[in-house]
């Protein structure tokens, strides 16, 4: 068919007139072989598989690749390879098609109260590599009439997803976005199962796993382990919520600091997992998307360090690295406190700290996050929320922070009290502790929150 007949036959489907551009791009699509029959779509075929079928023969295309159908689900290393290379496939694919069964054929997308902004498929974790991957993704409706391109629709889909302009036209690389805030787009996004959540990550990432289903949030620690093997991004590290910018108490403020939070998103709140470096779930990253990677050299500038930094070194439960680390004091606790200074940075262009604490009788093992009030003391010198604002913990009737902000003016105050430190901090929690409550049960998180006394019945 030449590149005119079949843009004639686009604009006489029931599909609506795609942009120039894209009628352009179709004259490339290879035509439909003349010994086939033009109607010789299999009619045993599901009616949502069928739909699909004619909407690519009248785009042109001899065959299309459906998830839900052509992979062998019963083989285990057929779906292995799948998941592993979903990412790849759909990059290099001619054009990708995704049907939003809830969305009326004459909705319009850019409406603010568009059906097509509050459709399901913006919520499904699989769907976030189907969205990014291809260079071309048209966008159908119930009805199975184009609603418009992902080109098309770019400022909308950044505005329902929070996922750059840019990385959607792919006038960006994913590379130029931070871990933290890759995994943050899947924050918020459902999979019927736990492994998904990492096996869905894969491709975003960069990575490659085993897909293991039975390992549940472990699939997640997994992903996380293969992703610093392949880079330096230490926004791998900062996760969980953040407190509010410039601390200011009033007469009439709380001074319990519990104002300052927001509810937290739950995965396996244990009391210890927040301790490790790596997070459960992509929820732990929800408060992260606004988190940037400072290039080394620039970041060792700011420090006033000329030194190299050490790579990581990955043991069973936990990682060795070197880090630029402050210590500090906090005014209602006698347990040292130590600032391991990450090369990131938040939208204000301030640093990101880890809050570490020495394990127990140890010198340079450490955990993550401790019980602080919003004022800690360096030294002799008070310093406010408004300059080392904390964020990403976890509260239980008590503050505990993870991160701390830095800004340039009070790194340049104590640049002296700066040194470089080697810590050993775990990196995950033991698979026995993980897997002895279901994450969600109500037994499970009745016990993690009960501060006293309960009592317990047994049956026989």
């Amino acid at each position: 068919m030449s590149g005119s007949k079949r843009e004639r036959a686009l604009r006489s489907s029931p599909s609506r007139t795609l942009s120039t551009k894209i009628l352009k791009l179709r004259s490339r699509f290879k035509p439909w072989p003349a010994k086939r029959k033009r109607d010789a779509i299999p009619p045993k075929l599901s009616e949502k598989i069928r739909q699909c079928c004619m909407v690519a023969r009248e785009h042109g295309f001899d065959s299309v690749w459906v998830d839900s159908c052509c992979i062998d689900k019963s083989s285990s290393s057929e779906l292995s390879e799948a998941i592993n290379s979903m990412f790849n496939w759909y990059q290099h694919a001619k054009v990708c098609y995704a049907y939003l069964h809830d969305v009326a054929d004459d909705d319009e997308p850019r409406a603010l109260d568009s059906q097509f902004r509050r459709s399901r498929w913006f919520c499904r974790g699989w769907t976030l590599q189907e969205l990014i991957a291809p260079r071309v993704l048209v966008f159908l409706s119930k009805g199975w009439r184009v609603l418009g391109t992902k080109a098309m629709l770019a400022t909308v889909i950044e505005q329902v997803t929070g996922i750059d302009h840019a990385i959607l036209t792919h006038e960006a690389s994913l590379d130029s976005v931070s871990v933290a805030r890759r995994i943050s787009w899947a924050s918020q996004r459902q999979t019927t199962r736990e492994e998904d959540e990492a096996y869905s990550l894969m491709g975003v990432l960069g990575v490659h796993l085993p897909a293991i289903y039975g390992e549940g949030r472990f699939a997640f620690i997994r992903l996380q382990e293969e992703v610093l093997k392949q880079t330096s991004d230490q926004s791998l590290f900062v996760w969980g919520l953040a407190l509010r910018d410039n601390l200011e108490l009033t007469d009439d403020t709380p001074t319990d600091g519990t104002h300052f939070w927001e509810e937290p998103n739950r995965s396996i709140w244990d009391g210890t997992y927040i301790r490790n470096l790596f997070a459960l779930s992509p929820r732990d990253f929800s408060s992260s998307a606004k988190t940037s990677v400072l290039a080394r050299h620039s970041f060792l500038e700011q420090l006033g360090l000329n030194c190299p930094l050490s790579d990581y070194t990955m043991a069973s439960h936990g990682i060795r690295m070197t880090v630029p680390v402050l210590s500090v004091k906090s005014r209602h606790s006698d347990i040292p406190i130590h600032l391991a200074i990450l090369s990131c940075q938040d939208n204000q262009g301030r640093m990101i700290a880890l809050i570490v604490r020495n394990q127990e009788h140890t010198s340079n093992e450490f955990f993550v996050g401790a019980h602080l009030p919003p004022t800690m003391t360096i030294g002799d010198e008070d310093i406010d929320g408004s300059d080392l604002s904390a964020g990403g913990g976890f509260l239980l009737g008590e503050l505990y922070f993870r991160t701390t902000r830095l800004s340039q003016e009070f790194l340049n105050a104590h640049r002296e009290s700066i040194r470089l430190q080697e810590l050993y901090i775990p990196h995950r929690p033991s698979r026995a502790r993980a897997q002895a409550f279901p994450a969600y049960s109500e037994v499970y998180m009745a016990l993690t929150q009960c501060d006293g006394p309960f009592d317990v019945l047994l049956t026989g």
